[in-house]
């Protein structure tokens, strides 16, 4: 899914975005009590933010939640990013269940959740204007009112089926080729099923335009071209066109992916072309340029786009052509084939297969130092992996023999909370140097086993080191700050948010048990060199601020 500007600015992005990677800094431990209907406490209900269906087996889960005692208490720790949040009760059996709103102004207080017998709600997802099923859909449902979200349901089969407390719901639904929907629902204990049918969603411009020259678009300046250019001067090309805006944080990371793409294919540069077309938020390239300046420095390599950028006519809410083409989420990409004619949505990979293929083993060369964005947060080791290597679009594989060995466990979970864009050498770093692992590339991909022992140093990438001294110099710039009893999550927070570089609390200090999150400092500063500052808040804690793979490592201190 794209994201739509209302969306990404209100919620502030969860996932990849280019704001400060620890949501921690936002995070409060809520408490509260799961009741039977009779007032009785309720033993090993699930609590949970976030819920969603897993499509394998159609099984309703909580995402990070936890699990009431013996009194019906839980404690869970929640992100408000700037709103309400929700809470949502779930007993084992799946038979009851409830939800409260947790007000962003008035968390602290101990919330009481009541359980009613669960209602299943479920249906189809179709559009009558498409002749064919929908590829891909989802539902999110919202907890009444605030629209606070509450669960999620993906499908390939356009089907989608949920248990919710009864209540009131706003359900919002869509998928490939087709505008979402919104749908109030009203749910009653009496009623426990829910059948909501085939629900019909409306196809989009670009679906019902596939296989179709688009309409002229509107263009008030270009960047790289004349701004007068059409797709018809690209005709004998594929022409991939990406719409953007610089406030949206996966827009901004994705165009940093289609930078490495524009390089890896360099030889097939008369084949196709990319085009970078800003929605119409911007009047002129100088505010577009003073609004990605930090952009261009952490997710565009210090470069700028290397290929043509059109800017959008004005035009409320998000510029003519946005309108005219009826973009509703960002980025939407489109690929145009040599015959000027619309192939439809997709994602760059639809372009690469028009290439001439790279040789693996250039692939796996290159991509150490592409640039991943990613979130990541005390996640699996064979999960954390797998998502990388579906990033880099390259095989990394576990060697079972080398964990055993390391006494490491696949499913091992790694204390790295970090969100941010890294190269993948150095995202594999931080992951493996405190397991004593090390990648290597192997024929068919990365190959993860145990590092060398009594080696030389590892010398640092280009990239670390082109990183390294933008980290020092930061770390060289005066700061004023006043902290009380703050965790370590919420310095690291403070200072991502204020500099717009990572900090990292040093997983293998975590995972020895020497490094706490939640262990608090208390200092203030004003006008002082960062490193300095650091050194000085921390050093009660034993920790010092390191240059490490591209981030700011706060780690335990060596005595000398």
């Amino acid at each position: 899914m794209g994201w739509s500007r209302a969306a990404i600015v209100g919620i502030a992005l969860i996932f990849l975005v280019a704001g400060p990677s620890h949501a921690q800094e936002s995070a409060v431990k809520v408490k509260g009590r799961v009741l039977d209907q009779d007032g009785n406490p309720m033993e090993g209900v699930n609590v949970a933010s976030m819920w969603r269906i897993r499509e394998k087996d159609g099984k309703q889960v909580g995402v990070s939640g936890v699990t009431t005692d013996a009194e019906g208490r839980f404690t869970v720790k929640l992100d408000f990013y700037g709103r309400d949040a929700a809470l949502m009760a779930i007993d084992s059996d799946r038979k009851v269940g409830g939800s409260t709103i947790v007000p962003v102004a008035d968390a602290k207080r101990e919330f009481e959740i009541r359980v009613a017998p669960l209602v299943r709600v479920h249906g189809k997802l179709a559009s009558k204007d498409l002749e064919k099923a929908l590829s891909w859909t989802n539902v999110y449902i919202n907890l009444l009112p605030g629209k606070i979200r509450l669960i999620q349901n993906s499908s390939r089969q356009g089907e989608f089926s949920m248990l919710l407390p009864p209540g009131e719901y706003d359900m919002n639904a869509y998928g490939a080729d087709v505008k979402g929907i919104h749908k109030t629902l009203t749910l009653r204990a009496e009623e426990p099923d829910l059948d909501l049918g085939t629900v019909d969603l409306p196809a989009t411009f670009l679906a019902l335009h596939k296989g179709k020259e688009l309409p002229p678009w509107s263009v008030v300046d270009a960047r790289g071209v004349k701004k007068e250019v059409t797709l018809a001067d690209y005709r004998g090309k594929w022409v991939l066109v990406d719409f953007w805006g610089h406030w949206c944080g996966p827009c901004v990371r994705q165009l940093g992916e289609l930078i490495n793409f524009y390089d890896d294919h360099a030889a097939d540069r008369d084949k196709f072309e990319i085009l970078a077309f800003h929605d119409g938020s911007v009047k002129d390239f100088a505010e577009m340029d003073a609004k990605t300046e930090q952009t261009k420095k952490s997710l565009w390599h210090g470069r700028d786009l290397p290929f043509p950028i059109l800017l959008d006519a004005p035009k409320d809410p998000q510029g003519a052509t946005i309108e005219a083409y009826g973009i509703r989420s960002f980025p939407t990409t489109i690929l145009i084939d040599p015959e000027g004619k619309l192939v439809g949505e997709v994602s760059p990979d639809s372009l690469e297969k028009k290439l001439t293929p790279i040789p693996l083993a250039t692939r796996i060369s290159r991509a150490f130092d592409r640039d991943i964005a990613l979130g990541m947060s005390a996640s699996p080791l064979a999960s954390s992996l797998e998502i990388l290597g579906q990033i880099a679009r390259i095989p990394i594989t576990l060697d079972e023999e080398a964990l055993k060995a390391a006494g490491i466990k696949a499913d091992a979970s790694m204390p790295l909370t970090l969100s941010g864009s890294l190269s993948l050498r150095s995202w594999l770093e931080l992951l493996l140097d405190p397991l004593g692992l090390e990648a290597t590339p192997g024929e068919e991909g990365i190959i993860i086993g145990s590092a060398k022992r009594g080696g030389s140093a590892r010398a640092p990438s280009e990239s670390q080191k082109l990183a390294a001294s933008r980290i020092e110099e930061v770390l060289g710039q005066n700061v004023t700050f006043d902290f009380k009893d703050a965790t370590l999550e919420q310095v690291a927070g403070h200072f991502e948010a204020k500099t717009h570089e990572n900090f990292v609390l040093d997983p293998a200090g975590r995972r020895a048990g020497v490094i706490d999150p939640e262990a608090t400092v208390t200092g203030s500063a004003e006008d002082v060199p960062l490193r300095q500052a650091l050194e000085e808040l921390l050093k009660p804690l034993g920790l010092v601020p390191v240059v490490k793979d591209e981030v700011i490592l706060l780690t335990k201190s060596v005595a000398p």
